[in-house]
C-alpha cells in the first residue's frame, strides 16, 4: 500500500535529500571505504602507504532521485513530470528534485533529461574490484583490497555498468583506508557508423594567393562579401637558400627588407619585384599566402583554391553501443554529399554516455 505525505512532509522529506545530496559533495571530494578502527595504545599501526589508482568501477545502485542545480520551470518541468519513470517533481529554492519510481530508472530517464537539454546528476554506489593497485610516489605498485562507497555523478551508465574513475588511495596493511579526489576518466574512441546528411549550405573558399599577388584589396573584399566572412594571412616571408654570413646580413638589409636572418628575410608588403630579389639574395622560396571567404557564390578570384560546404549530419541516439544526446553535426567538408555517408567519430566515452563529440570525418570511398 502507497504512503501518502502531505505538503509539509514533504517539505521536509526534501530539505533532509538536500543535505544528503550536500553530504555527496563532501563524499565526492573524500569516501572512506573499509575504514580501520583505532589502533590500542602501544599496538603497531601497521603498514600504511598511499598513492593513485585508476580502476574500472561498477555501478552498484542510484538514489531513487535525480538533481538539477537550477530548477525546472514552465515547458520542461510539464515535460518532465510526463516522463516515464518519474513519479514527482520537487522544489526547494532554485534546487529541483525528480522523484522515481525505481533507482534502475536513473539513467533512462537522464537520458530524456538531456535530449532536452536538462543536465541531472544523483548519488550513486560505485564497487571497486576486489583487488586493485596503487601507483605509490615512487612509482612502484601496492596491491589494495577492494570496497564500495557513495558517489555523486550524472547516471551515464546502467546499474551494473563499467565506468573508469581517478582516485587517490590509502591502505593499511593492504586494506582500503580511504579514497579521496575521485575522478571520472573519459575514454577517447574512434566510433564508425553511417550519417545521414540533411542539407548543405556555407560555402567556403579556401585561396592560395601567390607572393607576388600578396597585395589584396582585403577592405573591397569585407565590403563584398561582409565582415567576418574574410579572412587573410599575407605572408611576406622568403627563405633563403643558402645561408647568410653576420657580414652579409648586414650588408643585405636594404631597404624593402624588413627584417633579415642566416636563412629567411621578410619583405615590406607591398614590394614584389622577384627580380630584384634574385638579384640581390639568389635562388629564393615564396610562400603562397591564405585567404578564406565564405560565400553563397564563388567569388570568382584567378587564384588557386578549394572549396567546401557545410552540411548538417543527422546522428542516431546510440553509436557503437553508447548512448548519443547530440541530434546533428555541422560538417565541412567538399561539395557534393548526399544520402547516408559512413563516418567515423572522435568521441568521449564516459561508461555508457558520449560525453562529446571532438571531431566527425567522412570515410573516404575506394
Amino acid at each position: 500500500m502507497a504512503l501518502k505525505f502531505d505538503d509539509n512532509t514533504k517539505k521536509l522529506a526534501l530539505q533532509a535529500l538536500v543535505i544528503v545530496i550536500c553530504l555527496g559533495f563532501i563524499l565526492e571530494t573524500f569516501a572512506f571505504g573499509n575504514r580501520a578502527g583505532s589502533a590500542p595504545a602501544g599496538s603497531q599501526q601497521g603498514d600504511i602507504y598511499s598513492g593513485v589508482a585508476i580502476v574500472q568501477m561498477t555501478v552498484v545502485d542510484y538514489r531513487p532521485y535525480l538533481y538539477v542545480d537550477d530548477g525546472l520551470n514552465g515547458s520542461l518541468r510539464e515535460s518532465a513530470a510526463g516522463l516515464e519513470g518519474v513519479d514527482e517533481i520537487l522544489d526547494d529554492g532554485g534546487r529541483t528534485v525528480i522523484s522515481l519510481s525505481s533507482p534502475r530508472d536513473a539513467p533512462a530517464v537522464y537520458g530524456q533529461l538531456r535530449r532536452m537539454g536538462v543536465l541531472t546528476y544523483t548519488l550513486s554506489s560505485v564497487s571497486t574490484p576486489a583487488y586493485f593497485e596503487v601507483t605509490l610516489q615512487n612509482g612502484s605498485t601496492r596491491g589494495v583490497s577492494g570496497s564500495r562507497f557513495d558517489y555523486l555523478m550524472e547516471p551515464v551508465t546502467s546499474v551494473g555498468g563499467k565506468i573508469m574513475m581517478r582516485m587517490s588511495v590509502q591502505a593499511i596493511d593492504g586494506r582500503l583506508d580511504g579514497i579521496g579526489n575521485v575522478m571520472p576518466m573519459v575514454q577517447f574512441m574512434d566510433l564508425e557508423f553511417n550519417a545521414s546528411v540533411e542539407n548543405g549550405s556555407g560555402r567556403t573558399f579556401y585561396y592560395a594567393v601567390p607572393w607576388e599577388s600578396r597585395g589584396l584589396d582585403v577592405a573591397n573584399l569585407t565590403a563584398q562579401f561582409g565582415t567576418g566572412n574574410v579572412e587573410y594571412v599575407r605572408n611576406d616571408n622568403i627563405l633563403l637558400a643558402v645561408a647568410l654570413t653576420p657580414q652579409e646580413m648586414l650588408a643585405k638589409k636594404y631597404d624593402y627588407v624588413a627584417t633579415i636572418s642566416e636563412r629567411s628575410i621578410t619583405v615590406a608588403g607591398d614590394f614584389t619585384d622577384k627580380g630584384r630579389i634574385a638579384q640581390d639574395f639568389g635562388n629564393v622560396t615564396y610562400h603562397d599566402s591564405s585567404l578564406i571567404i565564405r560565400s553563397g557564390e564563388d567569388p570568382g578570384l584567378a587564384f588557386p583554391h578549394e572549396e567546401r560546404t557545410f552540411y548538417t549530419l543527422a546522428l542516431p541516439e546510440k553509436v557503437g553501443g553508447y548512448n548519443l544526446y547530440e541530434e546533428s553535426y555541422s560538417l565541412e567538408y567538399a561539395a557534393g554529399l548526399e544520402g547516408e555517408i559512413p563516418v567515423v567519430m572522435n568521441a568521449s566515452v564516459l561508461g555508457e554516455t558520449i560525453e562529446e563529440i571532438n571531431g566527425i570525418r567522412v570515410v573516404e570511398q575506394g
